[in-house]
């Protein structure tokens, strides 16, 4: 099940500055966006699936993203363990997993990388809010803030 409902807006804002781009731009994003919950997901995966080299993938990412393929998946996973913290009451384990992270530490850190703290602390603000939303807006700039933040390395190869 996906717990992101907003990929169109989510897309436009990535691309909000750009006027024209590159026609396969759009099937890269929906392809990570509509799989980041699968862990095997790869830039060798991803390029294989829309039909272009791990070189353009990588090319295209950085042009219209500014942002490696790695980076542009850790921004989604985040954004989905954000929204399953406001509309679950899984626990950080399940959440990581439903995000596509076999191994914790990984989500731990990237989420720290992130949010500029760990998922308990974001997850112990969600379930005392009176408001949850606000909670959600503020982690949400944070994390569009810190959009750049993972390493090409880390959660995609």
């Amino acid at each position: 099940m996906k717990v992101l409902d907003e990929k169109n807006v989510v897309f436009n804002n990535i691309l909000e500055k750009k006027v024209k781009f590159h026609p396969k731009v759009e099937s890269i994003y929906e392809f990570v966006y509509d799989n980041y919950s699968d862990y095997r997901l790869s830039t060798d995966f991803i390029s294989n699936k829309i039909h272009l080299s791990k070189q353009r993938v990588n090319e295209l990412c950085s042009l219209y993203f500014k942002m490696t393929p790695g980076s542009l998946l850790c921004y989604i996973r985040m954004l989905a363990a954000l929204k399953i913290m406001m509309n679950s009451c899984k626990n950080i384990k399940e959440i990581a997993i439903s995000c596509g992270y076999q191994n914790q530490k990984t989500f731990y850190l990237n989420f720290k990388k992130s949010f500029k703290c760990y998922p308990t602390k974001v997850l112990e603000e969600i379930n005392s809010s009176l408001d949850k939303q606000i909670v959600f807006e503020k982690y949400h700039k944070q994390l569009i803030k810190n959009m750049t933040f993972c390493n090409k390395d880390v959660g995609l190869t």
